[in-house]
């Protein structure tokens, strides 16, 4: 197994997305596209190894070749996995002076998942007569992938082995050559590649091979046949489709508050199409048409949002599902057939030949294909009607905001210092209100989508000065920098102590090692007697790879020496990371992300009396990529030293847990007037510096040291004395809100607009809707 399955001898380190170690759905998908299925790669794996067992018994018997086992076969199939997930495209090292590339692809879920083993077995038998040997990480597949498009993971791989290691590539076997493009364009530019870098490309069933002129003539005009073949199949799919929706064919499957059923005739045996399938029938299906008029119900006329609709229906599992959102409310919500109106043709797809991407383009009204359905009608002219209205002023109010380009997550929330994720789903929290008072939430848990437990929402301000509030406990400190300079020149110590040696001889000794290899390898395909051979290419391999290992730690020690760290550091580093903090959030944000890496959040117990939660947080801090961060951007002499340490992995790693709750300002600032005492300040001096009451300065001084809390009754927060109390403005406009939510049905929104018109109050939809739910309580 050695030397042909995928052990390439650098190996890649694996990349998180923005997030840290978590993966959208989308970002999920995307990275499957186009993996074969665990059944197909077994398929291939046995394929592989049963007719190379079979045509190669000489690798076999020297131990190059493992056995057609069931362990065999699934190792060979996870490694298949593990390399396509991996993205790498780095070409593994092949045994052989050069190598024979394999490529496999079938277009669609409905094809064979067998094929890809097939035109495996078709390959391998047409290489072995040529006397070529293809070895496993040799091979690129895609699964379930047009060829029409070139933005194929499998493919993407070959072309860069083509371009960037075409000296160790002899030819590329495909079962024949519509596999790798269904496009004229893409062809000709794979031949341009395959002609300048000297790579054969060989079709087994076609019979073309491109280093033939003539036959890559007949690749052109084949191309060219294929591409035309795909324009006329789409052109006759539509045409069918279009035609099928006339004669009142079902074309999709059914929506929701609708079923299939199968005709049948008086006999009672189903009827036929001249296909021979059974033919369907929609109908309503009244249970689930009951829940389609309460979604209508609850949007026009109790004024429900689609994602509290959504979050009702997931809470309840409507649809045996719990993957309700407010996409899919508003989908629902605009979908005709519920009026007894069938649309077809809404849409046209577009797709970039080139990156694969695909744009669906809104058709105008005019050109949709509609029927009567009366059968199938669920709502109301009038309640659909009313719907309508409302949907419209939601896009006018939507469109009418300033929509801002979409980026990484510091452009699209640069308001943002903290970014944490769900605990649960994974998901990115999102700003759940965006205005003055920002609160983050999870979709997902907020709709009770995927079973996520993270329902509530939690002030931005709070979230951030908890988790500072935390890291100046424990980590930003000058106790902890002094720590943690301490022990990074003590490691620094150990590894500048290591000892350093001659690399002339291991450069030497390895050249030679690698020009032995290359003969034995020219030696295996020309003798008849390779156990010989093969046993010393394999004494060689071993000794070559410990020595390139030796010379890869020999080449790292000998770097330049970094220098040490001051301990003494540990104050400017501090001053430098409070000012960090203050700065632009866009700039601070990513620093501060790589010392706590991925936050993620989990929900506690109901907080008693409120609809809020607890919410816990957990990350895992890494001292040395944070210090690597801030000293690139405040531009440390001591910069090297930690990149030094960082590429050598060294770093303090300690999983900080807490409640996130509300921190008062008075433990903050009294931490902070406690430094200024302790630099020889009186309270005095202290209250006159910071523009505070000195009774204030006093007693948050007293309460940061002895852990008390302080009777504000005396006093509040800054300079002015308390006055009397004003009435609560809930209390003040309690009254209108009832009035106008009752008689006038008017949405939050629309009351507060009320209000700042006619009293000159001015207060947000939800302070009108805490006051609602006040009154609805009392």
């Amino acid at each position: 197994m050695k030397g042909f399955s995928n052990n390439s001898d650098s190996t890649k380190s694996s990349k998180t997305n923005s997030s840290g170690l978590y993966l959208t759905k989308s970002e999920k998908q995307q990275l499957r596209k186009g993996l074969p299925s665990k059944d197909a790669l077994l398929a291939m794996a046995r394929t592989y190894l049963e007719v190379q067992n079979e045509h190669w018994p000489e690798y076999v018997t020297s131990g190059l070749l493992p056995l057609a086992t069931v362990e065999n076969i699934e190792v060979f199939a996870s490694d298949f996995e593990s390399s396509f997930l991996s993205g790498d495209q780095s070409f593994p090292r092949s045994t052989l002076k050069q190598a024979a590339c394999v490529y496999l692809r079938y277009s669609d879920d409905n094809s064979n998942e067998r094929s890809l083993a097939q035109q495996l077995k078709n390959i391998l038998l047409k290489a072995n007569q040529d006397r070529r040997f293809v070895e496993w990480h040799h091979i690129c597949a895609d699964a379930a992938v047009s060829a029409t498009t070139p933005r194929r993971a499998g493919y993407q791989k070959l072309l860069s082995w083509m371009r960037n290691y075409a000296a160790q590539i002899e030819l590329v076997y495909v079962d024949d050559l519509s596999r790798l493009n269904r496009n004229m364009t893409e062809s000709m530019k794979l031949n341009d590649i395959a002609s300048d870098e000297n790579i054969r490309l060989i079709g087994v069933k076609d019979g073309i091979e491109t280093s033939n002129p003539s036959s890559r003539l007949i690749h052109a005009v084949t191309s060219w046949q294929h591409e035309n073949f795909i324009t006329g199949l789409q052109e006759k799919v539509k045409r069918g489709m279009n035609d099928r929706f006339e004669q009142g064919g079902n074309l999709q499957p059914p929506s929701f508050g609708y079923k299939l059923i199968m005709l049948r005739d008086a006999d009672g045996e189903p009827k036929l199409s001249r296909h021979g399938k059974p033919i369907m029938e929609k109908l309503v299906d009244q249970e689930e048409a009951v829940w389609v008029r309460q979604i209508f119900e609850w949007f026009v006329v109790k004024n429900w949002s689609r994602q509290k609709i959504a979050k009702e229906l997931n809470s309840k599992g409507i649809g045996g599902k719990r993957t309700w959102d407010s996409r899919k409310i508003m989908q629902l919500l605009e979908r005709s057939v519920y009026r007894g109106i069938e649309c077809y043709g809404m849409t046209v797809q577009q797709r970039n030949h080139n990156t694969g991407k695909v744009t669906v383009i809104q058709k105008p009204e005019s050109e949709w294909q509609k029927r009567d359905v009366p059968h199938l009608r669920i709502v109301s002219d009038d309640t659909w009607d009313r719907t309508q209205i409302q949907l419209k002023k939601i896009r006018a109010s939507y469109t009418a905001r300033i929509r801002k380009p979409r980026g990484n997550r510091t452009t699209l929330s640069p308001s943002l210092l903290i970014r944490p994720v769900c605990g649960y789903c994974g998901a990115r929290l999102l700003l759940a209100h965006s205005s003055k008072y920002q609160s983050l939430s999870c979709m997902n848990g907020r709709e009770k989508k995927h079973d996520c437990q993270l329902t509530t929402h939690k002030s931005v301000r709070i979230l951030n000065r908890a988790i500072l509030a935390k890291l100046h406990e424990e980590i930003l400190t000058k106790e902890f920098l002094r720590g943690l300079f301490k022990q990074a020149n003590k490691e620094l110590k150990i590894l500048l102590n290591e000892p350093a040696e001659d690399l002339t001889p291991l450069k030497k000794k390895l050249e030679m090692l690698l020009k032995q290899e290359a003969k034995l390898a020219t030696l295996l395909t020309k003798e008849d007697d390779l156990t010989a051979i093969t046993d010393a290419l394999r004494t060689i391999q071993a000794e070559r790879e410990g020595l390139e290992r030796r010379l890869g730690e020999a080449e790292r020690h000998s770097s330049t020496a970094p220098g040490p760290i001051d301990p003494k550091f540990a104050i400017k580093c501090l001053k430098d990371i409070e000012a960090l903090l203050k700065e632009d959030v866009s700039y601070a944000a990513p620093i501060l992300e790589a010392l706590t890496g991925p936050i993620r959040i989990t929900q506690g117990e109901q907080v008693p009396g409120k609809r809020s939660a607890v919410w816990q947080a957990e990350f895992t801090i890494n001292t040395t990529q944070f210090m690597v961060e801030l000293s690139r951007a405040k531009k440390y002499p001591n910069t090297g030293t930690w990149e030094f340490l960082n590429t050598r992995g060294w770093t303090i790693s300690r999983t900080v847990s807490l409640e996130v709750k509300e921190v008062p300002r008075y433990v903050s600032r009294g931490k902070e007037y406690s430094e200024l005492q302790n630099f020889g300040l009186s309270t005095g001096e202290i209250a006159k510096k910071v523009g505070m009451n000195e009774r204030y300065v006093s007693a948050a001084i007293d309460s940061f040291r002895n852990g008390t809390t302080p009777d504000w009754k005396k006093f509040d927060s800054g300079t002015i004395p308390r006055g009397p109390s004003k009435p609560l403005l809930s209390e003040l406009i309690l009254d209108d809100v009832v009035r106008l939510r009752k008689e006038e049905n008017m949405a939050f929104r629309k009351i507060a607009a009320w209000l700042k018109e006619h009293l000159s109050i001015k207060v947000s939809a939800q302070t009108v809707k805490r006051t609602w739910d006040k009154a609805a309580v009392q």
